[in-house]
């Protein structure tokens, strides 16, 4: 509850920051133009499940894995079709998988993590039309982000319990296209596509010693069936 309650306060703050800044704005500005502001409200979700993937990679009986995500932003324009803005991000990752052993019986794991993410950006836009409703942009921003979670495995008799916490950093680049539809009101899509990133993930089991895992990667993938869906308000 107190983590549903920050993400609320958060989306909040921002929807408050933004009106004031659009009441002390002068009348007939057009969205996009200079000194407008912008607040979002995204959605995505993924799920991917399997039954008995047999290969060199995994061996599982079932496997149940999704990620939720809900994030938020603001941005304010210092040039028309140019804004630099703040991002808040609160993503829910489960797993639930049954992996096959060569000996002995079967191992079911249960994993649950959240994470947080806070990320300065700038954003530029192209205007498609002569109407000034389509746009493409390009957003490029600094990630730093922070979870936590746990996991529990058990293999027969024996279970084990696992906390999980976890930072990350990076840069990411995102594309997306807004269609205004009236009066500042805008359904936004967009899809990460590059990115460079440093993780770092702990590991503490019950009774054994934590396991501390580190990657750094540069990444160019675009997942079309991944998308963040959502609104926006340009003021």
């Amino acid at each position: 509850m107190e983590k549903k309650g920050a993400l609320l306060f958060m989306f909040v703050f921002f929807t408050g920051v933004f009106a004031l800044i659009a009441q002390s704005q002068t009348q007939g500005k057009t969205p996009l133009d200079k000194n407008s502001a912008f607040v979002a409200l995204l959605l995505s979700y993924d799920k991917t499940k399997k039954e008995n993937n047999k290969n060199l990679l995994e061996n599982v009986k079932f496997s149940d894995v999704s990620s939720f995500s809900v994030r938020s932003a603001g941005g304010y324009f210092f040039k028309k079709y140019f804004a630099v803005g703040l991002g808040f991000d609160y993503t829910s990752d489960k797993e639930n998988s049954e992996n096959i052993n060569t000996f002995g019986p079967n191992t079911l794991v249960e994993k649950q993590l959240q994470t947080f993410t806070l990320t300065p950006f700038i954003r530029n836009y192209i205007s498609i039309g002569s109407k000034d409703r389509l746009f493409l942009f390009t957003q490029t921003g600094l990630e730093f982000g922070f979870g936590n979670g746990d996991e529990s495995t058990v293999t027969g008799s024996s279970t084990t319990f696992t906390d999980i916490k976890k930072l990350n950093y990076g840069i990411a680049f995102t594309p997306g296209v807004i269609l205004i539809v009236e009066k500042g009101f805008a359904f936004e899509v967009n899809v990460g596509v590059l990115g460079l990133r440093h993780s770092k993930e702990t590991f503490t089991p019950t009774d054994t010693e934590e396991t501390v895992i580190t990657k750094t990667n540069f990444n160019f993938d675009i997942n079309l069936l991944k998308l963040n869906l959502g609104i926006s308000y340009y003021f």
